[in-house]
């Protein structure tokens, strides 16, 4: 089994932000999986099966203001993510995404910047064209983890080649 779940955050405007963040940001969030899969992939076709769960974002479905680098990086990830389960499929390895949106982290808490910013969020920004969450709430790690752990279990046998957006439904299924 492979969880890739490695990600960094670098905001801003599409024109201001620096080459250098942008580079960082694939560097970290489609680099690092990639190195995983050129290193493991010889070993899950000599296995003949196992699991693989990349964790990419729901902005890789839904473009956000301010998030140029990160969209763009995660949905190249899902596409990445996505050719390695072709490649293995007949290997009998299974490969999914969960594409997390709005969960109570450390990476979700710096981008709040008032006292009510999780209610804010919760509710939609109107004028970014962004909607709210329908649950009424944002996710919990445990949540995002339970959706990774099923995809790698048996249970989840004959699912591969999936995304699992696990956002409450603010991206209406987009």
């Amino acid at each position: 089994m492979l969880v890739n779940a490695a990600g960094i955050l670098r905001m801003g405007a599409t024109d201001q932000l620096s080459a250098e963040d942008w580079q960082q940001t694939f560097a970290v969030n489609v680099g690092g999986a990639f190195n995983l899969f050129q290193q493991t992939m010889a070993q899950f076709r000599r296995q003949r099966g196992g699991a693989i769960v990349t964790v990419a974002s729901d902005a890789a479905h839904t473009p956000r203001i301010g998030m140029s680098a990160y969209g763009a990086s995660k949905a190249a990830l899902k596409s990445l993510a996505l050719t390695v389960g072709l490649e293995l499929a007949g290997s009998g390895v299974r490969c999914n995404l969960v594409s997390p949106g709005s969960t109570d982290t450390d990476m979700q808490r710096t981008l709040w910047v008032s006292d009510d910013a999780e209610q804010q969020r919760i509710r939609g920004f109107g004028e970014q064209f962004k909607l709210g969450i329908p649950l009424g709430k944002i996710a919990r790690p445990q949540e995002i983890a339970n959706t990774i752990l099923f995809l790698a279990s048996s249970h989840a046998s004959h699912i591969t080649l999936q995304d699992i957006v696990v956002d409450g439904g603010s991206t209406l299924g987009a």
